[in-house]
C-alpha cells in the first residue's frame, strides 16, 4: 500500500510520522508539505491513497483533491483536518471519499483505509474501479428529484417530507449516508438510516447540499433505460420495506430495523453502477438472461468476472458507510457466510430478497430458505410480502 500525507505544517507531518510508525512494515509512506509537492511526488510514482489537510496556502485541500480526482481517479481521497466550519467541510463533499478529524490515531487511519479498499481486489475491471472512485453521485428518478427540489425551495420546507422523499431513493440515500458517516460533521456514532441523516443535518445543511452543491443528480437517458431504473427502484423499495417488517416482527431494536431497511434499499446500487458505467458490456448480461435458466448474478459473473452485489458493497465501503450495511450487499448471494443464529442486517436483507423472488414464482429459492428456517416461518414472511401489494 502506497500512501501520501499532505499538510503545510511541519509539526503535523512529524506527528503523523510518529503516529504511523507501526504502519511502516505494511505501508510505503510519503509526506508532502504542500499541494504542489504532492502533485510532483504523484507524477513520479503511483499512490493508492492520499490523505490531505484542507487549509493550506497557495493550493488548498479541495483544489488538490480535485486535481487528484481528475489525474489519478483510482486513488482513495481522504481529508484529514481539524477545521469544523460547515462551509469549508461541505466544499470537499464532491471530491473526497471520506473525512477524518484531527487529531486522529493510527488505528483509525488504518481501519478507514483498509475498509475502503478491502473489496477492490475482487473487481478485476480497472475501468470500473476508476469510474467508481470518480463517482460524485448516481442518478435519481426524475419525479423524486423534482419533488425534493421543489420542497426545498419553499419558505416552509418540511423536514419530514424531505426525509420521506430521500428514503424512497437509492442514490440519494447512499450519498447522504456517505456524508453523515465520514465524520464530516464530527459524529461519534454511525448514522444508518436516511431519516436519521436528514434529521441530524437539518434543513439549512440539506438545502446547501442539494440546491447549492448539488450532491444529487437527475436521471438522464445515458446508460440506464428509464424503465429499467424504475424497476430497480421498485425492487429496492420492496426489499427494504420487507426487511424492515421482518425485523420489526422479530422484535429487533430500532437501529437494526433501520439497517435492514437501508441495506435492502441499497442492495441493487451495484447494478445501477454497472449499467451506468459499462452500458455496452451490460448488453451481454441482458443477452445471457434471455435464457430462462440464467439469473442476473451468474450472467454478470460470466461477463465481468464479478457481480453487482460486490460492486455495490465496494462503493459503500469506499464512501465509509457502516459495515453492517455494506455487508448486506457483499453477502447477499453468499448464505454460507451467514449463520442465522440471530438476525443481523445482512441476514434480514437476504431473507427479504429470497421471499420476494419466491413471490415472483421462483419457487426454487424456497429450498434455500428451508435450509435455515421452518416452513411456517417462511409462510409468515410470504404473508408480510403479500401485505405490501
Amino acid at each position: 500500500m502506497n500512501v501520501i500525507f499532505v499538510d503545510d505544517e511541519e509539526n503535523v507531518l512529524k506527528g503523523l510520522r510518529r503516529v504511523l510508525h507501526p504502519a511502516r512494515k505494511e505501508w510505503s509512506m510519503s509526506f508532502a508539505n504542500s499541494g504542489q509537492e504532492a502533485l510532483e511526488l504523484m507524477k513520479a510514482e503511483a499512490f493508492d491513497v492520499i490523505i490531505s489537510d484542507m487549509r493550506m496556502p497557495k493550493m488548498n485541500g479541495v483544489e488538490l483533491l480535485t486535481q487528484i480526482k481528475d489525474a489519478y481517479p483510482d486513488t482513495l481521497r481522504v481529508v484529514l483536518s481539524g477545521y469544523s466550519e460547515t462551509e469549508l467541510i461541505l466544499s470537499c463533499v464532491k471530491v473526497a471519499h471520506q473525512y477524518l478529524p484531527k487529531p486522529t490515531d493510527y488505528k483509525t487511519i488504518k481501519s478507514t483505509v483498509e475498509k475502503a479498499l478491502k473489496l477492490k481486489h475482487l473487481l478485476s475491471n480497472e475501468a470500473l474501479t476508476t469510474a467508481i472512485s470518480k463517482l460524485e453521485n448516481l442518478p435519481s428518478l426524475p419525479q423524486i428529484y423534482d419533488d425534493i427540489n421543489n420542497e426545498l425551495k419553499k419558505e416552509d420546507a418540511n423536514l419530514q417530507t424531505i426525509s420521506e422523499l430521500i428514503s424512497a431513493d437509492v442514490s440519494m440515500t447512499a450519498k447522504l449516508l456517505q456524508i453523515c458517516n465520514s465524520a464530516y460533521f464530527g459524529l461519534n456514532r454511525n448514522i444508518d438510516s436516511p431519516v436519521d441523516a436528514v434529521n441530524y443535518l437539518g434543513i439549512d445543511t440539506i438545502k446547501s447540499l442539494i440546491l447549492t452543491i448539488k450532491i444529487f443528480e437527475q436521471f438522464s437517458e445515458t446508460g440506464v433505460p428509464k424503465e429499467k431504473l424504475e424497476n430497480i427502484w421498485l425492487d429496492s423499495q420492496s426489499t427494504a420495506m420487507l426487511a424492515k417488517q421482518i425485523a420489526s416482527k422479530a422484535g429487533c431494536d430500532k437501529s437494526l430495523v433501520n439497517q435492514a431497511y437501508t441495506g435492502g434499499l441499497l442492495h441493487n446500487i451495484g447494478e445501477i453502477i454497472l449499467r451506468h458505467e459499462l452500458a455496452e458490456q451490460y448488453e451481454g448480461v441482458e443477452a445471457l438472461c434471455q435464457n430462462p435458466d440464467m439469473d442476473t448474478i451468474r450472467a454478470e459473473q460470466q461477463v465481468f468476472g464479478f457481480s453487482h452485489d460486490i460492486v455495490g458493497a465496494y462503493l459503500l465501503d469506499l464512501w465509509g458507510l457502516p459495515s453492517s450495511i455494506s455487508s448486506s450487499l457483499a453477502l447477499l448471494h453468499q448464505p454460507e457466510h451467514l449463520n442465522f443464529d440471530g438476525l443481523n442486517p445482512a441476514e434480514l436483507v437476504f431473507i427479504a430478497h429470497k421471499v420476494l423472488l419466491i413471490k415472483k414464482g421462483q419457487r426454487h429459492h424456497q429450498k434455500t430458505l428451508l435450509t435455515y428456517f421452518e416452513q411456517e416461518t417462511i409462510d409468515n414472511w410470504l404473508l408480510l410480502a403479500d401485505s405490501q401489494d
